[in-house]
C-alpha cells in the first residue's frame, strides 16, 4: 500500500526524514529558490502560479494531477497530525518543533500509520466547537469577506444541488474542521479534488481579487476549508464512508514563542468555557 503524506513548505522548512512523508514546495513558481530534497509544485499539470490564492491547494492539484498513491494526505510544514490515539482527545496540541523524539511520541511508525490509515477512507482532524456558527465565524474573522462564502454557497448549490443540506447543515453549525489536512483513499481523493477545483474555478470566474493584497488575498484557501467540512459533513450522512479523526499538532517553530503560548493555554485552556468568554471580551472590544 502507498500512502503519500505531502507537507506544504512556502518557505525553507525542517521536514523529518519519514517514509510516508513527502516535503513539497508550494507557490514554486512564485519563487526564486528551489528547496533542497522537496517536490516542486510548478512541475506537469500545476496551478503554482496561484499559490498567494489557493495556498496549501496548490500541493493538492498537483498531487491530484502528475501522482499517484493508494492514500494522500497533506499536513503544513507546522500543522501535523497525530496517530497516537487515546480517550478524550483535544482537538490539538502544541509543540515545539516535528524532531524524531516528537514522532515516535505520537506514533509515527512506519507499520503503526499504514495498518491504521488502511482501516479508513477518510482522516481528518478534530473538529474544533467555535461557538458561534460558521458562516458568522467566516464573516467576523480578519481578513475574510462574507461576500465569497455566500457566493462558493451559491456556486455550490448551483452545480451540486445534492450538497445543499450538507452545506447548510455546516455553515450554521458551531464545530469546523480547520487547516485543509487530511489523508483521503485514492477514489475518494479524486472525487474530491473534482469537486472542490470546480467551485473554486468558478469562484475565480465569477468573483474579481483584484482588490485584495497579503492575508485577504488568501481567499481560496480559506473558503477551501470550509468546503472541505461541507464535503465531509456530505459524506458521513450520505455514504458509508468510514472516517477516523485525529488530534492535530501545532508547531510554533520557535522556542519562545511556544513558551509564551504554553502559558497562555494554561491560563485559557483552547476549547474550553474560559475560550468562549475570552472570544466574546475580545468582541465586545472590537466593536466599541
Amino acid at each position: 500500500m502507498v500512502v503519500k503524506i505531502y507537507v506544504a513548505c512556502h518557505k525553507p522548512s525542517y521536514v523529518p526524514e519519514h517514509p510516508l512523508l513527502v516535503p513539497i514546495q508550494v507557490g514554486a513558481a512564485l519563487s526564486e529558490k528551489r528547496f533542497e530534497g522537496m517536490v516542486y509544485d510548478d512541475t506537469g499539470l500545476n496551478i503554482s502560479m496561484l499559490n498567494k490564492s489557493y495556498c496549501e491547494l496548490t500541493a493538492q492539484y498537483w498531487a491530484w494531477k502528475n501522482d499517484d498513491a493508494d492514500y494522500f494526505g497533506f499536513f503544513h510544514y507546522r500543522r501535523y497530525l497525530s496517530f497516537r490515539i487515546k480517550d478524550h482527545m483535544r482537538p490539538y496540541i502544541l509543540a515545539y518543533r516535528p524532531d524524531e523524539e516528537l514522532l515516535s511520541r505520537h506514533c509515527y511508525d512506519k507499520t503503526h500509520m499504514l495498518d491504521l490509515i488502511s482501516k479508513y477512507d477518510l482522516i481528518a482532524p478534530i473538529a474544533e466547537e467555535m461557538d458561534v456558527s460558521m458562516r458568522d465565524y467566516y464573516g467576523k474573522s480578519a481578513y475574510h469577506h462574507i461576500e465569497d462564502l455566500e457566493l462558493v454557497g451559491n456556486i455550490l448549490k448551483e452545480f451540486y444541488p445534492d450538497f445543499s443540506a450538507s452545506y447548510d447543515k455546516y455553515i450554521n453549525g458551531t464545530i469546523m474542521y480547520p487547516c485543509n489536512i487530511y489523508i483521503m483513499k485514492r477514489e475518494l481523493f479524486n472525487d474530491y479534488c473534482a469537486w472542490l477545483f470546480t467551485i473554486l474555478n468558478e469562484y475565480d470566474c465569477r468573483r474579481s481579487q483584484a482588490g485584495y493584497i497579503g492575508e485577504e488575498a488568501r481567499v481560496n484557501g480559506y473558503l477551501a476549508e470550509r468546503l472541505f467540512g461541507v464535503y465531509y459533513t456530505w459524506l458521513k450522512d450520505n455514504t458509508k464512508v468510514k472516517s477516523l479523526e485525529l488530534q492535530r499538532i501545532d508547531f510554533m517553530l520557535d522556542r519562545t514563542k511556544y513558551l509564551k503560548r504554553r502559558i497562555k493555554y494554561f491560563i485559557v485552556p483552547p476549547n474550553s468555557r474560559r475560550t468562549t468568554f475570552a472570544r466574546l471580551i475580545r468582541e465586545k472590544l472590537r466593536n466599541r
